[in-house]
């Protein structure tokens, strides 16, 4: 049960400058300044989707070109902001491809007499078919005439899977869309998309959107997912992790819409690993998330480093395995506190249903990231699926001698970053310590830091040193020679305070308050 006290104060020294759940309603929203930047915001949205769908994705990993679900889900939010040309723009865009044949690629036009569907009891999927009775423009026979297995049968009890994993693991069901797609099951459209970089995309052609709150969503998945266009895995592999991705998404839309973007795309990421474990696709994120940049912010939306935030829910979820439906529920827990479908709903934003889920378990996020950096050097050790993970990289590494005993660093950290230093002994002998002194901003500021050692013998002692509220420590370790192979230290700045509701893209749409805090470590080994 949540610790309601506990939980009142760690918002209170996380967050203490900003609100923590979205306000009911916008009392700037008649301010001609804001309705003006507003309106700048929904002309930048739909230039991404124009961009994305009109120009083609550039799916290289790591580029800023963005993810096209969560383009839509601005573009949405924001369409009423348009002028009225723009706005019908927006709409096609929006619009499933069964209401905009003319936007669908040539193999895959969706008429009034070739559009199809199969369903389940929960989930439709819409295709099209042709004179030759193809699949959306792909053959049912190979060339060599032997039968294709059925792709759209095999889409269909792909995505019944999904849904009923999700369900099962006590997620709330997708929101209806009345009669939309034929009835109010889920509905998931097929189309040549590969050949503009696309993997997939859920979106809402509801007409009135709130800020924050419940909608409905469609998607859309590529019509085969060939070799030539997603040469990482099998076909099969790839459309059940987009599946599970991108109906994630789906889910998302029933609890908040307006969630920061950040935590959509990680948690969406994590989730397509859990529900197809065997694939591993989103192992290719991690170069570009925390495990390959530490020093970017953990809520950083760009440059695909929202997709290999994932490895921070997946680190917290082996910690804290507790599951229903084979799911581990700690992120339920945290949709459930950003849940904004009703009234009396949390609606908290990201880092905050974040810190109140982790404070029922008796930790903090910064606590959970300070671990979660110091794990990730050695992700083999560390993670059960460690040998596919990248290590991440040091800050820096040292040998410490008894001709060069010291070594002083100074770094700057932005909010939700971390940056590690390695300490080898060169010295003979078993008579050595090394002494550590930590000069960090002050712990409401979000400074943490752990130290371990690293034995000869493989073994490891770990250590979150305890800081005062100046955020100062001073204390040593064992560093003799022939028993510690190295010292490893860990820093963070586990902020999550914010200006929240300025336009960015950090949490909260808000502006980080604890951006380049100095940090100094000041290592010395010294002879007992």
């Amino acid at each position: 049960m949540l610790r309601l006290g506990s939980l009142a104060l760690l918002l209170c020294s996380t967050l203490l400058a900003a609100p923590t759940a979205h306000a009911a309603a916008d009392p700037q929203r008649t301010d001609p300044r804001h309705t003006a930047h507003r309106a700048a915001r929904a002309e930048a949205a739909l230039d991404k989707v124009t961009s994305l769908l009109d120009d083609g994705l550039d799916s290289t990993l790591g580029t800023d070109s963005g993810e096209l679900t969560l383009a839509l889900r601005d573009l949405a939010l924001l369409r009423s902001a348009l002028p009225p040309a723009q706005q019908r723009e927006a709409s096609t865009y929006l619009s499933r491809p069964t209401a905009n044949p003319n936007r669908c690629p040539d193999a895959s036009c969706y008429t009034t007499k070739s559009v199809r569907r199969m369903c389940s009891k929960t989930v439709c999927v819409h295709y099209v078919t042709k004179a030759d009775d193809a699949v959306n423009g792909v053959p049912r026979r190979n060339r060599d005439g032997d039968h294709r297995p059925d792709y759209v049968e095999k889409v269909l009890a792909t995505m019944t899977r999904v849904h009923q994993r999700y369900v099962d693991a006590g997620y709330r069901r997708p929101m209806s869309d009345g009669t939309r797609g034929g009835d109010g099951r889920s509905d998931i459209y097929l189309a040549q998309i590969g050949n503009q970089g696309l993997y997939g995309y859920c979106t809402t052609d509801a007409s009135s959107l709130p800020r924050h709150g419940a909608t409905w969503a469609y998607c859309v998945l590529d019509n085969d997912y060939s070799h030539r266009e997603f040469p990482r895995h099998t076909s099969t592999q790839n459309m059940q992790v987009t599946a599970a991705h991108e109906y994630f998404h789906a889910v998302q839309f029933g609890y908040d819409i307006g969630a920061d973007a950040w935590f959509m795309e990680a948690t969406a990421t994590w989730a397509e690993d859990e529900v197809f474990d065997a694939v591993n696709d989103n192992t290719g994120y991690l170069p570009y998330g925390p495990m390959g940049k530490p020093g970017l912010p953990l809520d950083t939306f760009r440059g695909g480093y929202w997709y290999g935030a994932w490895i921070f829910f997946r680190h917290l979820t082996e910690h804290f395995p507790q599951a229903q439906a084979g799911l581990p529920i700690l992120v339920r827990t945290m949709w459930r506190n950003a849940d904004a479908a009703t009234a009396t709903a949390p609606a908290l934003y990201a880092t905050a249903a974040i810190e109140a889920a982790l404070a029922d378990k008796g930790t903090d996020l910064r606590t959970q990231l300070l671990r979660m950096a110091a794990d990730n050097l050695h992700p083999r050790r560390w993670y059960d699926e460690g040998r596919l993970y990248p290590a991440t990289r040091l800050n820096g590494s040292t040998t410490l001698s008894p001709t060069q005993p010291r070594k002083a660093l100074g770094f700057a950290e932005d909010h939700l970053t971390s940056a590690s230093y390695r300490f080898e002994p060169s010295h003979t002998g078993p008579r050595w310590h090394l002494s550590l002194s930590l000069d960090l901003a002050p712990v409401e500021r979000g400074s943490a830091a752990l130290v371990r050692v690293l034995l000869e013998t493989g073994g490891v002692r770990t250590t979150v040193v305890e800081l005062t509220d100046a955020g100062d420590y001073t204390g040593s370790f064992d560093f003799g020679a022939g028993a510690v192979k190295a010292v490893e230290v860990t820093v963070v700045n586990g902020s999550a305070r914010y200006n929240c509701e300025v336009g960015t893209k950090w949490t909260c749409n808000g502006r980080p308050l604890d951006q380049d805090q100095h940090q100094s470590v000041v290592a010395e080994a010294q002879r007992v």
